[in-house]
């Protein structure tokens, strides 16, 4: 039909003059001779043309295919996809009147004023990065100091060890003594995980035991692409150069491993490391302080139960601080939530030995299945807990059990703890170092209450041998009806026993 309307539709191509009677004539006929026919413009010159008219259709044909490829050309330049780049903002200076008000307390800061900048400018705020997309996931680390009364950076601890080689020789001597320990944070800014360890002192191979941890690190995490980011110290910047030498050759599947320095003595163009620390620095402050009042004694920085909480603490907000996704950093990395219970750090639980290997019946078919042991962490690549036997050396357990509250806290045990994670399978006795002056402890609970009470099953039987309660919905349901209700429940009072 639409065809058929078309061809309806469109010009006559012949313009005719037949002279019959009772026949229309064409239009543009009145022009035309009697009895002549004028054909198609292909078959002859056109009547509407004049004596250049073919030259002009021509012009008019090329000027037309210029026009339709100038308008693709433009077409594609305004559809080009491109990334939109930050710009600055264009800070526009209001009229005189209004500066001039400003000028009496230049409050509140202004970005177009001059001396509002120099005064409480801030610099380029280049925000938290929540939208940006990093094709290559980055891990940030850089070292920090525990010391007596607080977790610090070391450009927190210039005024008494100097940033130079004299101060650096002084800060060494300082960890020998015991008096701070130096640490290392390893985050990364894709999945947030966190590891926390404290670095041994360079007697005992503080470089390769570091360049483990990393690699270790970057191993758990899975990614297959990385960059290593730091600040411009040479320490970190030695300890990340090795890194990346191993994690090309010992991490399976590594396509690419590259690294990345922040901007020269600013420490927040590494803000993402920055802020991991001081997380962990707040976390491992608070249960170190919680440990104490346990003990009843203070943990000094060199005490071999520190790197302990302090892994410990790293693994906690792995497994439980959420992101705005609704995902915890631990879930990110391994596609599942951490699964394995929750115990306290130094609390004295029941381990069992593996059901198969040598260990398995260490005392013969009858003896004991559970053993007396101290919980210090979660090994993250077993799924195990971290125990200290009675004997003084680190097991790998899956399965525990807790212990009664007044049994948990053994204070005698957490003294002498003398291994650490880098000495734990070295045969030669460590040096031990005893705990602190001695602080309030935490009160013990005088009426505990029954953990997991039992229900008690309150049958139509039962009311009937030892009768009603007043006050009960059910009891007064049955007093009514003699039956009792679906999903009426019994006065709370008395379900338990």
């Amino acid at each position: 039909m639409r065809s058929s309307a078309r061809r309806g539709t469109r010009k006559p191509n012949k313009i005719m003059n037949v002279e019959s009677e009772g026949e229309p004539r064409s239009e543009g006929e009145s022009e035309a001779r009697d009895g002549q026919v004028v054909h198609d413009a292909d078959d002859g010159e056109s009547p509407f043309k004049g004596e250049d008219g073919e030259q002009d259709g021509e012009q008019e044909q090329s000027v037309s295919k210029d026009e339709l490829l100038d308008g693709h050309a433009l077409r594609q330049e305004t559809e080009e996809d491109v990334h939109e780049l930050p710009r600055p903002p264009n800070h526009v200076k209001p009229p005189e009147a209004i500066v001039e008000e400003h000028n009496k307390t230049h409050i509140p800061y202004r970005s177009w004023c001059d001396v509002c900048n120099q005064g409480r400018g801030l610099g380029e705020r280049r925000g938290h990065g929540g939208g940006s997309c990093h094709c290559i996931p980055i891990v940030g680390m850089d070292y920090f100091y525990i010391t007596t009364g607080n977790v610090a950076k070391r450009e927190d601890l210039k005024h008494e060890y100097e940033m130079n080689a004299e101060g650096e020789a002084k800060l060494n001597e300082a960890r020998k003594q015991g008096k701070l320990v130096k640490c290392i944070l390893i985050r990364c800014y894709q999945t947030k995980c966190m590891f926390a360890h404290v670095i041994p002192s360079r007697e005992t191979g503080e470089d390769g035991y570091t360049v483990g941890l990393v690699v270790s690190a970057v191993s758990w995490i899975g990614h297959v692409k990385v960059i290593l980011k730091s600040d411009g110290e040479p320490a970190i910047l030695k300890l990340v150069k090795k890194s990346l030498e191993e994690i090309k050759t010992k991490v399976e599947d590594m396509e690419t491993a590259t690294r990345e320095q922040s901007h020269p003595r600013d420490s927040q163009s590494n803000g993402g490391t920055e802020v991991g620390i001081r997380i962990v620095r707040g976390l491992f402050r608070t249960l170190r302080l919680c440990l104490e009042k346990r003990v009843g004694h203070r943990i000094p920085p060199n005490h071999p139960l520190t790197p302990w909480l302090l892994e410990h603490t790293a693994v906690l907000l792995n497994a439980s601080v959420k992101g705005d996704d609704g995902r915890t950093a631990w879930c990110r990395a391994r596609g599942r939530n951490f699964g394995a219970n929750l115990y306290g750090f130094g609390e004295s639980v029941f381990w069992k030995h593996p059901n198969k290997g040598p260990q398995h019946d260490v005392e013969g078919n009858m003896g004991p299945r559970l053993f007396v042991g101290t919980f210090l962490g979660y090994n993250k690549f077993s799924n195990s807990h971290r125990t200290l036997t009675e004997d003084g050396k680190i097991t790998k357990a899956r399965a525990l059990q807790s212990r009664p509250f007044q049994d948990r806290w053994n204070v005698d045990k957490l003294k002498e703890v003398d291994v650490t994670p880098w000495d734990s399978h070295r045969r030669e006795q460590p040096a031990r170092v005893d705990l602190g002056e001695e602080v309030e402890k935490y009160e013990e609970p005088k009426n505990a209450p029954v953990s997991n009470p039992r229900r008690l099953n309150i049958t139509k039987e039962t009311l009937k041998e030892y009768g009603t309660t007043e006050g009960c919905p059910q009891c007064r349901h049955y007093r009514s009806f003699d039956e009792t209700k679906p999903g009426l429940g019994h006065s709370e009072n008395y379900m338990y026993i």
